[in-house]
């Protein structure tokens, strides 16, 4: 029951042994008979030895966040420890079934997750998703605004579709930037969804760009304001954000349809592309999706997402 916090750790390690801890002077019938403050004597065994060595007072502290976590690592499995680190498509069939099986980390919903149900029918889906998860997952969607939203396109969940980031400040400047993450977090928190793969931080200013529509469509200081006031929001609702696409998308082709290779110079990802993204994360920004163009001056073969440079 006695559960190994931080200040207890710390004392085991100061014996210089690992050791196993027997007992506390107190008589612990339940986890609320020790409280935080209490001081605690523990008698343990030397692992290597087996002799009993003397006691060590400690105090109790609230167990940390981090505490929590190791804790948790240290009772999975390996294949538990290797879903958790992929953020994989909803399957199409059987989804609840084969994401427990492979203990999956995140679950990424698009159109069809979404096209023909109800809002209670999205809710109770998702639930029915995490219901199962020994780990709650991530449960994510593009929903940028203007062009790509998964969601808010059908009208049985939302009157309108949530407007791009240009649209958004013509109309009504940052403030109604600031004012449309937090209604959009609000929205999509509603039906489970706790991860938006939003905003995109590419820098662009030609209607002639294929990522143009859904940026900011203003220069990179521009760009990186924008992005620090929607992280910093989604931040503060407790949505989970991820800064695209790395290392800027810049004046490419569309890579769903093939090949790009970025021949722009490093000293222009420097003094423009990195901007956004450097803003981003200094906002608290939770992950960052990186693009599939070949940035010739980084790697001349792959593209960014499976480059190792």
């Amino acid at each position: 029951i006695l559960q190994i916090t931080e200040t207890q750790f710390t004392a085991k390690l100061l014996a210089g042994k690992i050791c196993t801890f027997l007992y506390t002077k107190a008589t612990i019938h339940d986890q609320d008979a020790l409280h935080v403050g209490d001081e605690i004597a523990i008698r343990y065994i030397d692992a290597e030895t087996g002799y009993e060595a003397k006691e060590i007072w400690v105090t109790m502290c609230a167990p940390s966040e981090e505490a929590d976590i190791l804790a948790m690592l240290e009772q999975m499995s390996i294949e538990e420890k290797v879903g958790q680190m992929f953020f994989v498509r909803c399957p199409k069939e059987d989804a609840a079934e084969v994401l427990k099986r492979y203990a999956i980390g995140g679950c990424l919903l698009f159109a069809r997750d979404f096209k023909g149900k109800s809002a209670e029918q999205v809710r109770d889906t998702i639930a029915q998703y995490q219901k199962h998860q020994k780990i709650p997952m991530f449960i994510g969607v593009d929903e940028e605004g203007g062009e790509v939203n998964r969601v808010s396109c059908y009208t049985a969940l939302r009157n309108k579709p949530f407007l791009s980031p240009q649209e958004l400040y013509q109309e009504g400047g940052m403030d109604l930037i600031v004012t449309d993450t937090e209604e959009k977090a609000d929205f999509l928190r509603l039906f489970g969804i706790n991860v938006n793969f939003a905003p995109v931080c590419d820098v662009s200013v030609s209607p002639r760009d294929y990522m143009f529509k859904r940026t900011f469509g203003q220069n990179a200081k521009s760009t990186a304001e924008y992005v620090r006031a929607v992280v910093e929001t989604m931040q503060r609702k407790g949505m989970g954000g991820i800064l695209k696409h790395f290392p800027g998308y810049g004046n490419n082709a569309n890579t769903h349809t093939g090949i790009a290779h970025d021949a722009r110079p490093y000293t222009q990802f420097q003094s423009e592309d990195f901007l956004p993204f450097e803003a981003g994360i200094d906002a608290g920004a939770d992950c960052i999706l990186v693009s599939h163009n070949i940035v010739v001056c980084m790697d001349v073969e792959k593209p960014a997402s499976l480059s190792f440079k």
